[in-house]
């Protein structure tokens, strides 16, 4: 079976949509058939400096922002992709623009009903200068990923926790039904609404809702927005940028034990099984196998065979995982830094996380140096005697209360002493 490297897509045996080019300022558009007239609009945002035109910035790392942009009395998500560093910019030559990419698989999984937000246009600056390039897709109303449901605190009842997972399984399956392997399918690509608060559009699609609707629901998460009933969510995925695709998609049923899809699959189960429990891990493969093959029946131990194989698979993505952290932490990157306190001390020191994590207030932020070393003036006061959780001969572990840019976040410190 051949498939297609995530930088190229199959265009040719997707859905037939039509696209316009357009250039604005210094931005050559392709989009959708009819969101041109928008694009050129003189009320249209300043693409180039969209934080100076009021919209919310979402997401950000070095490389991508995400915004949450409010025009024309409808809400749209701006993804913005900028090359950092050299190696940035030798992939930029080397690879098709990032926007255009994403854009053309979220077209095919749309084509093959997988629920995926609408992409409307993308675009890059063409005049010299900074690399720019930039995605515009329609908002979907409130959503939470399927992480942020697990990890949340006070926990969320057992009907819902076990509903969210039942639907994240029903997506897969339509994935892997489709011919699609998304390559970073961890549950915070997963996202979930209120099938009460969706509309469909004229293609099937998700439709756009007005700030009216939105203005009722403020105050609210998406899952409270509504009675919880059975069926009630619905799953959506994003960031499909990194996915292959089978050259035959949709199929009505696939084998849930074929190699690449299993492997896939073990990337989104790592990230549930610490969180899930016991019962949701079997509501979640169960619901997958009814999806990947509805007719099957007289296999109660398939379920079993499938989490023996995705333990081990999603142990060894994990390891694979943490050793790429570990690259990142002991070098100086935009993730951590080496950098030099008073008194002569060194420390290697968290910079920004590649994704924000629910359970994580410190994954939020984008520190400097600068702010280190103030918090760190006296690196000595993190040994002074404290709430202590842990004691032995070697090691001395505390909790304590570091301030850091402004914010008191809970920290361990563990103090290690060399024995005489």
């Amino acid at each position: 079976m051949a498939d297609y490297p995530a930088h190229q897509v199959p265009l040719e045996q997707s859905a037939s949509w039509s696209t316009v080019s357009v250039q604005v300022g210094s931005i050559r558009w392709i989009c959708l058939s009819g969101f041109h007239t928008r694009l050129s609009s003189p009320h249209a945002p300043d693409w180039l400096d969209l934080a100076a035109a009021g919209a919310e910035l979402v997401k950000s790392s070095p490389v991508r922002q995400v915004y949450r942009v409010a025009w024309d009395d409808r809400e749209y998500f701006v993804k913005i992709y900028r090359p950092a560093g050299i190696y940035g910019h030798i992939r930029r030559l080397l690879r098709p623009c990032p926007a255009q990419v994403e854009f053309g698989h979220l077209q095919i999984a749309r084509s093959r009903s997988v629920p995926a937000v609408k992409p409307l246009a993308w675009g890059r600056r063409t005049t010299p200068g900074r690399a720019w390039a930039a995605l515009i897709t329609e908002s979907i109303g409130p959503t939470e990923s399927l992480d942020e449901i697990l990890w949340r605190e006070p926990p969320v009842p057992e009907d819902l926790r076990l509903e969210a997972l039942a639907v994240a399984a029903r997506l897969l399956g339509r994935l892997h039904c489709a011919g699609i392997l998304h390559a970073d399918l961890h549950p915070g690509n997963v996202l979930l609404k209120s099938a009460a608060a969706k509309g469909m559009d004229s293609e099937g699609g998700i439709s756009e809702r007005t700030a009216a609707d939105r203005d009722e629901t403020v105050g609210q998460t998406p899952l409270e927005s509504e009675p919880q009933t059975a069926c009630l969510l619905e799953a959506y995925i994003s960031d499909l940028q990194t996915a292959r695709f089978e050259p035959r998609g949709g199929h009505a049923s696939a084998d849930p034990f074929q190699r690449r899809r299993m492997r896939n699959a073990a990337v989104l189960y790592a990230g549930l099984r610490h969180r899930a429990g016991e019962q949701g891990l079997d509501h979640f493969l169960r619901e997958y196998i009814r999806t990947m093959q509805p007719t099957r029946r007289g296999w109660p131990d398939d379920p079993v065979r499938l989490r023996r194989r995705l333990e081990r698979l999603g142990d060894r993505h994990d390891r694979r995982v943490w050793a790429g952290r570990d690259r990142r932490a002991l070098r100086n990157s935009r993730f951590t830094r080496q950098i030099g306190l008073a008194g002569g001390w060194r420390a290697y020191v968290y910079l920004q996380a590649k994704r924000p994590l629910p359970y994580s207030p410190a994954s939020t932020m984008q520190l400097s140096p600068e702010q280190w070393r103030i918090a760190l003036a006296e690196p000595g006061r993190l040994n002074e005697p404290g709430r202590c959780l842990k004691q032995g001969s070697c090691h001395t572990v505390m909790a304590r209360t570091l301030e850091l840019a402004g914010r008191k976040l809970p920290v361990v410190a563990k103090h290690s002493r060399l024995r005489p």
